[in-house]
């Protein structure tokens, strides 16, 4: 599998798992060590 595929397959995977809301895909498309970090107004 080439570089670029293996990058689209993990975009996919990202876009995937925001449609779905799967935590599992979550942890798929992103390094066990990242960090996801957001705001949410009061």
């Amino acid at each position: 599998m080439s570089d670029q595929q293996q990058i689209q397959g993990v975009i996919q995977t990202y876009f995937d798992c925001m449609y779905e809301s799967d935590p599992d895909k979550t942890r798929q498309a992103f390094h066990p060590n990242a960090r996801i970090t957001g705001y949410l107004p009061d």
